[in-house]
């Protein structure tokens, strides 16, 4: 299997940078578009009712991709804020 890395230097805070990852409207927009990458489909987000970050924030995704209906719900489990999401 062929892998390739990738380094880079982000000159920002490790509170800014965590902020934005963690914002699915942001980190998960190139699911939210047709691409190339979802095969010309693109999934509609929702975020479910509770938390809007935190442990229990949870989000539904909801499309088709190839003509084949998907449905994606994700629950945060952990969170421990500017360092980690689960």
């Amino acid at each position: 299997m062929k892998t390739m890395q990738k380094q880079i230097s982000i000159h920002a805070s490790p509170e800014k940078v965590f902020a934005f990852m963690d914002d699915l409207s942001k980190t998960g927009m190139h699911m939210r578009e047709n691409s190339m990458m979802m095969m010309g489909s693109k999934l509609v987000l929702e975020q479910l009712p509770g938390p809007s970050k935190g442990v229990g924030a949870t989000f539904h995704w909801e499309g088709k991709v190839m003509g084949m209906p998907i449905e994606i719900i994700e629950t945060v489990t952990k969170w421990i804020e500017s360092q980690e999401k689960v």
